[in-house]
């Protein structure tokens, strides 16, 4: 029921990393929104992919304006969940947009 991370993901464990995928928001406050590899339609919720395709983006400034399947690029500490099953196996903490 738990990810085993290689070796290669575990060097990233608590780094400043860059992700960008299709937004999924799932929090009212505005706090945490889900990042997707894939579309909403095709994405983890619906059966389609892997739980390793989606994490959680723990925003640094609330934001409720992200609407489902906005593409979006953040950075962020990537923190790596091998223990809490309520959890994505990804966390982006502290995470902000990048605008290009």
């Amino acid at each position: 029921m738990f990810p085993k991370f290689p070796s290669t993901m575990l060097k990233f464990d608590g780094k400043e990393v860059i992700v960008e995928g299709f937004v999924i928001p799932f929090d009212k406050s505005g706090t945490k929104v889900a990042l997707s590899a894939y579309p909403y339609a095709s994405c983890f919720f619906c059966g389609k992919a892997g739980p390793a395709s989606v994490l959680t983006v723990e925003l640094k400034t609330p934001n409720k304006k992200y609407n489902t399947d906005d593409y979006i690029t953040f950075r962020g500490k990537l923190a790596l969940n091998s223990s809490d099953i309520k959890e994505f196996y990804y966390i982006l903490k502290g995470a902000v947009e990048i605008k290009e």
